[in-house]
């Protein structure tokens, strides 16, 4: 699946031009943002070939300046569309595959709420050269407006493979991992052992007693490895998968949608997503039996981290256990109580009572630290 940004609607444009014009790239440019460049205000704006390379090629981002001309009023708008009527139609050797092939791009693209798809579809399929100058200004100023995603390597075998999800930030409203708590330490090798696990299994539980620490876990690895995906989705458990999954607000929801409208919806998005998305349900304490919803979920082609109370068998499971090394708990409790190393054989003595419980040991910490002060 391709995204609409600059970088594709350039792609089609350029491939339409004729070899006679010989327009070079910066020519071009210059031609399509020929009202900025005249307007007398461009702080002695000049384009370069590395620049312009960059922008075509998807490496980096159009200059927040051009963009924000053409989309701060409607007038910058309009005379976009007047200036690439006048101007750019007149490159194109066969405008109605250029229109056909930007069509073909915009109704591919998951990533675009179907209320959007709609309104820049408005003008298909164009029948006068006015709409369709307007139809092509409006997706390339929506691919300059909407979340910049860089086309380095990783990116592009993506795409090549069909592995690349759809830039969730455009489509969903609030679904940010929370941070882990500052104090976080001591499962270096988990997280190491949990990235391997979900880079070869794709789903996984991940499984403990309660207070032990899972959910920290999971945020800490969100946090550690957000580089490694594109988008990382949060939903806390309800008791009800296909609540939760109903519960999710999109961008294009309607005040008068149905629930079952809005999970078709919403269901329909998520399994679009690839592999490049991890999609994070806290606190999954029930059984596969319980939340039939489960098994569709488990088909969702990205990858899904539980943490739970319970093992779910023959599925992926990583068991969560004590913190043994106590060097490792003193660090904790220095955090919550500044005196700790003061008290080595006390805090030795809670850390063994309570059995290296992590989060009985942070509560022990914190009466301490209220009866000394």
């Amino acid at each position: 699946m391709e995204r609409l940004d600059f970088c594709s609607v350039m792609g089609i444009m350029r491939s339409y031009i004729s070899e006679d014009r010989c327009v070079s790239q910066i020519d071009f440019l210059y031609m399509l943002f020929d009202d900025y460049f005249q307007n007398g205000d461009t702080d002695n704006f000049v384009l370069d070939n590395g620049l312009v390379c960059r922008w075509i090629n998807g490496q980096a981002k159009v200059s927040p300046k051009i963009t924000g001309y053409y989309i701060s009023d409607k007038k910058g708008r309009n005379d976009f569309v007047d200036n690439f009527e006048e101007n750019i139609l007149l490159l194109f050797y066969d405008t109605g595959f250029v229109i056909t092939q930007m069509h073909d791009l915009l109704v591919q693209d998951n990533s675009i709420s179907e209320m959007q798809r709609q309104k820049l579809n408005s003008a298909y399929p164009c029948n006068t050269d006015k709409a369709q100058a307007e139809y092509i200004t409006d997706l390339l100023l929506f691919g300059m407006e909407r979340n910049f995603v860089k086309r380095d390597t990783k990116t592009k075998e993506l795409l090549t493979a069909g592995n690349f999800s759809p830039m969730v930030a455009d489509y969903i409203y609030e679904n940010e991992v929370p941070k882990p708590c500052r104090h976080f330490c001591g499962r270096d090798s988990e997280l190491d052992a949990l990235h391997k696990l979900l880079t070869d299994e794709g789903k996984v539980f991940l499984h403990g007693i309660a207070g032990i620490g899972k959910s920290e876990l999971a945020k800490a690895y969100a946090k550690q490895y957000k580089k490694e995906y594109t988008n990382i989705l949060y939903i806390i458990y309800s008791g009800d998968l296909m609540r939760d999954v109903t519960g999710m607000d999109f961008s294009d929801d309607l005040p008068e949608d149905t629930d079952d409208e809005r999970f078709r919806k919403h269901n329909r998005f998520l399994r679009s997503l690839k592999e490049d998305t991890l999609i994070i349900i806290d606190n999954f304490n029930t059984t596969a039996t319980k939340d039939t919803f489960l098994s569709v979920m488990l088909k969702y082609k990205c990858r899904l981290l539980f943490t739970t109370r319970s093992r779910i068998e023959s599925r992926p499971c990583m068991l969560i256990e004590e913190i043994s090394d106590r060097n490792i708990l003193f660090e904790l409790a220095g955090h919550y109580y500044t005196d700790a190393c003061d008290y080595k054989t006390v805090m030795e003595q809670i850390i063994e009572t309570v059995h290296f419980h992590t989060f009985a040991v942070e509560l022990c910490l914190h009466g301490c630290y209220r009866q000394v002060s």
